[in-house]
């Protein structure tokens, strides 16, 4: 009963392979590729003030969000643009 049962999990463990295996370079692309979440040197080091950031949370989740001021933007004309549509002239002789 015993050999049976052996011989009967190894022909249902046999069909789980359906793929062959990956070739060296499909497997260093897919490494390559993959982000690693743990890796040295990623941590940037954010620090947050925690009642601002529920604070912001609470908002995003009441719909109440603070829109950010564009700094690029003022109420203050820059300098004229100029036309850029001159002709030029030349002077001396031909």
């Amino acid at each position: 009963m015993r050999p049976l049962l052996v011989v009967a999990c190894l022909v249902v463990l046999a069909g789980c392979e359906t793929e062959p295996p990956l070739p060296t370079a499909v497997r260093q692309n897919i490494a390559a590729q993959t982000v690693h979440p743990g890796a040295p040197g990623t941590h940037l080091g954010i620090s947050m003030n925690g009642q601002r950031a529920q604070a912001g949370e609470q908002r995003y989740l009441d719909g109440k969000i603070i829109v950010p001021v564009d700094p690029n933007t003022s109420n203050q004309s820059q300098g004229g643009g100029g036309s850029g549509g001159g002709s030029s002239s030349s002077s001396g002789s031909n």
